[in-house]
């Protein structure tokens, strides 16, 4: 609690009002400094760069089935990640799921 009255126990706003305040004077507005920034994890070039790795990985693996390649097991998941990524990146971007 904030304020309290031992004596009489006075509800906060009666104390404040005895010395001619409001319970709000004791809460001035914040200043736009002092304001909580808008939380933004990643810059907007960073995350280009994670969508362009994931797609140069897509084109690497389907550049080696194209050649026709033996695909590894790790490699086929690979590309479930990529999709998953990317598809984070669009749901962080347009905020839908």
């Amino acid at each position: 609690m904030l304020l309290r009255c031992y004596a009489f126990q006075c509800e906060p706003s009666d104390i404040v009002g005895a010395v001619g305040l409001d319970l709000a004077d004791l809460f001035p507005p914040r200043s736009i400094e002092h304001a909580p920034r808008e939380r933004r994890p990643f810059l907007p070039s960073d995350v280009f760069e994670v969508a362009r790795f994931e797609i140069s990985i897509t084109a690497i693996i389907a550049t080696d089935m194209h050649k026709q390649r033996t695909v590894s097991e790790g490699d086929y998941e690979r590309l479930f990640t990529v999709i998953k990524r990317l598809n984070q990146i669009a749901e962080a971007a347009y905020g839908r799921d």
